[in-house]
């Protein structure tokens, strides 16, 4: 018998503006912009702003959806 090997959870990682940017090949600028309309969830570790690394590979997926609360 064999077992299916659960899928590997996302690490819990968080990623800044810059971080963002560069991997989306974009500016800060239009990142922080996203931040502010509310199009990627963000995290603040006093004063400084994260998107995790879950909401970011969901967005890139497409399957990324804001649940209005």
């Amino acid at each position: 018998m064999s077992k299916s090997i659960p899928p590997k959870p996302i690490p819990n990682s968080f990623l800044n503006a810059a971080q963002i940017a560069d991997r989306w090949n974009m500016s800060e600028r239009q990142v922080r912009r996203m931040f502010a309309k509310g199009e990627l969830p963000t995290h603040k570790f006093g004063k400084l702003i994260r998107a995790s690394l879950k909401d970011i590979l969901l967005h890139e997926a497409g399957s990324f959806r804001l649940i209005a609360g």
